[in-house]
């Protein structure tokens, strides 16, 4: 506390700055009785009362009296965004008033997560914290890296970016005085037709088609 010695009658109770504490002596000038007394200046001094952001709290040393230090912090999933963490309550004139400017409570998002080329991906919650994305890769395509991803504290996503490679038979070769023709190479889904040279003929099935097993 700061303390000051003032006639406290007037100036302290008018003006409402401090409480007084008298008669704590008394005085003869001249025969007139001077009654002081010590002034507690920020006793009557305070700030206006915080209020927690949405998805947050505040914490103060000293509720919202003079010298008092409010903290900031958000609730799980949620970070701090703009304002500040600590804001301390001081005297300006005859009231009091707070440092800086309250934060607000953001939700932390990792960003849009999109599927790999001839895949697709689904999440549980959006791009938001602690949400579960599977990825899946299109028929004929098998999925290289992570098969899952999980929206993390820190606004990032755990894993890797996975790729989808295509499913690839093995390459069919041509009988002798034959040939053989594919419509997607050896790829998933390829037909391929075998043909024979002029005076010969197949002796088995003319088409092969590839699938997955």
């Amino acid at each position: 506390m700061q303390f000051i010695e003032w006639p406290c009658p007037w100036f302290c109770i008018l003006f409402k700055l401090c409480q007084c504490w008298f008669p704590l002596y008394l005085l003869l000038r001249d025969g007139i009785p001077d009654i002081r007394g010590i002034c507690d200046k920020n006793l009557f001094i305070t700030c206006t009362s915080l209020s927690a952001p949405i998805h947050g709290s505040v914490s103060c040393s000293n509720s919202a009296n003079v010298g008092s230090r409010c903290t900031y912090s958000c609730s799980t999933g949620y970070r701090r965004s703009g304002g500040i963490v600590t804001r301390i309550c001081s005297r300006s004139l005859n009231s009091g008033t707070w440092s800086g400017s309250a934060p607000a409570c953001a939700r932390i998002s990792c960003g849009a997560l999109s599927g790999p080329s001839n895949g697709q991906v689904s999440c549980s919650d959006s791009s938001y914290y602690n949400s579960l994305c599977g990825i899946s890769c299109r028929d004929g395509y098998t999925l290289q890296g992570s098969s899952s991803r999980l929206c993390g504290v820190s606004g990032r996503w755990s894993g890797s970016n996975p790729s989808c490679a295509v499913i690839r038979c093995n390459s069919l070769s041509a009988p002798i005085h034959g040939a053989v023709s594919c419509s997607n190479s050896a790829n998933v889904g390829s037909h391929c037709t075998y043909s024979c040279s002029t005076g010969y003929r197949t002796s088995r099935s003319v088409q092969w088609s590839s699938q997955l097993l």
